[in-house]
């Protein structure tokens, strides 16, 4: 944004004036500094760093004593297939299987001294317990085993997007005129790939609405068309939030305060500004999307994701039940859905002249009334349940899946491909001649993309299935993908910590170009997947022991 710097063109604190001249804006000194009681308004950073403390020796002990537990002999570690509509992840880490904890506490009693429910809590936080389970390959290969390259690469392309756009308000660029002047970076088709990072967001959308639809019937099958709505919610939520939270502490009162620079009052800034109000409650409960309105003034802004996700969830039971009962009218009920949420995009975008082009104010209003909002989003999310359906269909029943020759396939294919590529490729003429899109232009591109993206990624999804594409498939379904599958939930809710922590302790602005976007890139990915790891085993992991022990316990009631 401009904070007064004249004409131009603001990237974070340096303004390219239309002179050509670069200027640097200074906002703060290091007196105004938070630190944990520098300056601090209140106690809680101190109470959540010792909080953070206690979680860590409470993992520290919960591995001793499984280690003493063990060392007599091998602790077994078997895998099940866990339904979706009771113990199931269908936002990413764990597809399919997952490794089970419930029967960590049969050994419990033969050589614990403390009582066994503190012990079992205890062991639920045990590293030495948790980490085969986060690197184990699944127990044997599925059909949908290519969603997992297909969510890595996707969490990896969001970061390198964003290596661009969050760093610019804290530290920015010393060479904003390489990026946004019209012989920068924005007029070259490398650029396109960068930008085009935001539209991964939509192949999780495309893989969380394919899994719900495609473990869901098979769920629904086995409990005889009934689904326990409330419970399926309450786990869901129970499932994702401690993650959520930590996360959210972490960020906005742990690693706010952790650091030093010429910049990171500026970094401190913009996360008390968001996170000092009552966002963190609406964020919580997963209607940060509408209040604030603005997500600009939201704790994670990043966490829209999630807020959509959680909507599309509880909705989807809905259309699960309908396939089961009413197949024609759950077909008829997802096309009128993705029908009006495409005419009500359309027509937000021409009303309030919206557009593409992040570098302008069309862009800015985009993200203000449009880009975060699930009746925009929801085409991509049924277009995954419906590709979903399909190939639930054609995996059980083999009769029913189309017999493809070599000319069909390669038709598909590059009728994916170019989707694809169109989705990513097709603004470039936008950003050589900056918001020249006619409003009716930019209504089409962003109403048809996202779905067409999704559409794109659920051909060669199906054609991985059915065994034709054998040399991507062997690429996308590789074991290896498995473990980072599992870490994407908690890289995608950390990437932006790292990022923004980063360009706030850096000492001095950093330099665009392709060389730094993929060093950068990389080097943020491999911290967003490392402290994703820590987050797995210190809460995601306890928390989905903690969720199938208390499902056993009441099952044998």
């Amino acid at each position: 944004s401009d904070d007064g710097g004249g004409g131009g063109v603001s990237v974070g604190p340096f303004t390219l004036g239309e002179d050509a001249t670069v200027r640097l804006r200074v906002a703060s000194s290091a007196e105004d500094r938070v630190g944990f009681f520098t300056n601090a308004k209140s106690g809680w950073a101190a109470f959540f760093a010792v909080v953070l403390v206690a979680l860590v020796a409470v993992a520290f002990v919960g591995t001793v004593l499984d280690a003493f537990e063990t060392a007599g002999g091998e602790a077994r570690d078997g895998t099940v297939s866990e339904p979706l509509l009771g113990d199931g992840e269908d936002h990413g880490e764990e597809p399919e299987e997952l490794v089970d904890a419930g029967d960590e506490g049969d050994r419990d009693g033969q050589s614990s001294r403390v009582p066994n429910q503190v012990a079992d809590g205890l062991k639920m936080f045990s590293i030495r317990r948790n980490w085969p389970k986060l690197v184990a390959a699944p127990a044997e290969p599925s059909p949908t085993d290519c969603l997992n390259g297909m969510r890595v690469l996707s969490m990896v392309w969001i970061v390198l997007g964003h290596t661009m756009m969050m760093p610019a308000p804290i530290n920015g660029f010393d060479n904003p005129e390489d990026l946004v002047a019209k012989f920068g970076a924005r007029s070259k088709v490398w650029f396109m790939t960068v930008i085009g990072g935001q539209i991964a967001v939509d192949s999780f959308f495309f893989l969380g609405g394919f899994l719900i639809a495609y473990l869901g019937v098979r769920d629904l099958e086995k409990r005889g068309g009934k689904i326990p709505y409330g419970a399926m919610v309450l786990h869901r939520y129970i499932r994702i939030t401690p993650a959520f939270a930590f996360t959210m502490v972490f960020y906005s009162q742990i690693v706010s305060r952790i650091g030093d620079g010429p910049f990171f009052v500026r970094f401190q800034q913009s996360v008390f500004r968001r996170c000092d109000n009552a966002s963190w409650v609406t964020s919580l409960l997963y209607l940060h999307n509408f209040v604030p309105f603005d997500s600009d003034q939201v704790c994670m802004g990043w966490s829209w994701y999630l807020g959509c996700d959680m909507i599309f969830f509880v909705i989807s039971p809905a259309l699960l039940l309908l396939h089961h009962h009413r197949p024609k009218i759950m077909w008829t009920v997802m096309i009128a859905v993705a029908l009006a949420s495409s005419v009500l995009t359309f027509w937000l975008v021409v009303h309030y002249d919206l557009g593409c082009y992040v570098f302008g104010e069309s862009w800015r209003d985009y993200s203000y009334y449009a880009y975060s909002k699930p009746y925009t989003r929801v085409p991509a999310h049924l277009v995954g349940m419906a590709f979903g359906f399909v190939n639930e269909r054609w995996v059980s029943d083999p009769a029913m899946r189309p017999n493809l020759n070599r000319a069909a396939v390669k038709t598909w294919g590059a009728a994916a491909v170019t989707a694809l590529f169109a989705c990513v490729l097709a603004p470039l003429s936008d950003y050589r001649d900056p918001e020249s899109w006619s409003p009716w232009v930019n209504a089409t591109f962003i109403t048809l993309c996202r779905p067409m993206w999704a559409a794109g990624l659920g051909i060669i999804a199906t054609l991985c299935a059915a065994g034709q594409l054998e040399g991507l498939n062997a690429f996308l379904a590789h074991p290896g993908w498995t473990p980072f599958a599992r870490l994407t939930f908690g890289a995608y809710l950390m990437h932006p910590v790292v990022i923004k922590w980063f360009a706030g302790t850096a000492t001095s602005s950093y330099h665009f170009g392709w060389r730094y976007m993929m060093a950068h890139a990389l080097f943020n990915s491999a911290f967003s997947f490392l402290f994703s790891g820590i987050t797995w085993l210190l809460v995601e992991r306890p928390v989905m022991s903690a969720i199938k022990k208390g499902t056993r316990a009441r099952r044998d009631e």
